[in-house]
């Protein structure tokens, strides 16, 4: 059965990930809650191959090294739903990238046979179809969240943006309506509730969710005016909202997770989706 998460995306560090665990099972959340926590760790193709920030313009520290992945992500399986936030241009050849990552990137076993993660979101516009086919062949096992940024709703009204997720409808477990894309920049509640009665009415056994700008200051207004439309069988992913960006003469040198926001968002979605006092 495929539950409706909690994401908290951006995870980087061992401490954030044992203290994102931590709050999670103080909030009530779990395997067995009606909400499953999801915990996010950003990869692309540069941190896949190992390009070095020094190569790059403007590197962006909120995506770890992928060799210590493995174990962390060991760790987080027993609490949630590890997922990796893929982000790629390399659209080609997204099979044969995707399942690098899943069976081919650690020499002492893989995420997929091992069960150690078995998720992965896209953050890619509208990928070939044929592309999800294939991974699903070779990972059918593997639960794909479809991200629908700000560029893949651009120009399409939400029953065209239903329509175009139909190739996809069968290698895909979630749609994140997700118009921020970790900018922390807050979504429309009314479009973005548009978008998801679309994509419902035609296949209503997906599961969808929301993202951008959460915090647990903003989070009860918005999800409680989406509950109040369509009950609590959604999922919500934080990122850019829960995080403190330092800078000196405009140039950014720190962009970290908040702790503190981060158990003020995670307490806030156990009150709302479990009736649970943090």
């Amino acid at each position: 059965m495929i539950k409706p998460y909690v994401g908290l995306t951006g995870i980087n560090t061992r401490i954030e990930a044992q203290i994102a665990a931590e709050e999670f099972i103080k909030s009530g959340f779990s395997n067995e809650s009606s909400h499953i926590p999801m915990f996010g760790i950003l990869m692309s193709y540069r941190t896949l191959n190992d390009i070095s920030p020094k190569e790059l313009k403007t590197p962006n520290i909120r995506y770890p090294n992928w060799r210590p992945i493995k174990s962390r992500m060991k760790e987080l399986a027993k609490h949630g739903l590890p997922m990796i936030h893929y982000a790629t241009k390399e659209k080609d050849t997204l099979p044969e990238q995707v399942k690098k990552i899943f069976k081919e990137l650690f020499h002492d076993g893989n995420l997929y046979n091992e069960n150690i993660c078995r998720a992965i979101q896209l953050n890619i516009v509208w990928p070939k179809p044929i592309h999800l086919e294939e991974i699903v062949k070779a990972l059918p096992e593997l639960s794909i969240t479809f991200q629908l940024s700000s560029k893949a709703q651009a120009d399409y009204s939400p029953q065209e943006i239903a329509e175009k997720i139909s190739p996809y409808k069968d290698f895909i477990s979630y749609v994140l309506i997700d118009p921020s894309g970790g900018k922390g920049k807050e979504f429309d509640t009314d479009k973005s509730f548009n978008i998801y009665n679309a994509i419902k009415e035609k296949f209503p056994s997906l599961v969808l969710g929301f993202a951008g700008g959460l915090t647990g200051d903003n989070i009860k207004e918005k999800c409680s005016s989406l509950i109040s439309k369509i009950g609590k069988n959604f999922c919500i992913d934080a990122e850019g909202g829960l995080r403190v960006q330092e800078s000196y003469l405009d140039e950014q040198y720190t962009d970290d997770l908040d702790l503190e926001k981060m158990r003020k968002y995670i307490s806030a979605s156990g009150e709302i989706f479990l009736n649970k006092k943090g």
